[in-house]
């Protein structure tokens, strides 16, 4: 050990900057929930977004869980640090989500449809 050095950090700060650098392609807030339950986002119109989907009560363990926003469903990973900061990502099911339940029902009624036409061929049949 050569010395010590001591710095002073502004947390706000850096959360910014690691936040700020997290890919965001499909939507996806990423933020972070200090000890004090603190919301911190890369923008200002996010941590309202986060805020509104009532993730200031998380933290303290590592979680996966679905909200509903004012105008979407919202998918929610979070992660705890050692450190009592909560990291989490948001991200909206919005159309994809639609697109998949769309394409089940469209899935399921033509299997019922199948079913049906094959019963009704398979009834006079039988009876013979």
């Amino acid at each position: 050990m050569i010395g010590t050095i001591n710095a002073m950090v502004k947390f706000d700060r850096v959360l910014g900057e690691v936040l700020s650098a997290t890919r965001r392609s499909e939507g996806e807030i990423p933020f972070a929930l200090d000890p004090g339950k603190n919301v911190h986002t890369p923008r200002a119109a996010d941590r309202q977004r986060i805020s509104a989907l009532g993730l200031s009560a998380l933290g303290g363990t590592d979680q996966v869980l679905r909200r509903s926003g004012p105008d979407s469903d919202w998918i929610v990973v979070t992660r705890h640090d050692p450190s009592g900061t909560t990291f989490g990502i948001a991200r909206p099911l919005g159309e994809p989500f639609r697109e998949i339940r769309n394409t089940a029902g469209r899935n399921l009624a033509l299997g019922l449809s199948i079913i049906s036409l094959a019963l009704v061929g398979i009834i006079p049949l039988q009876g013979g």
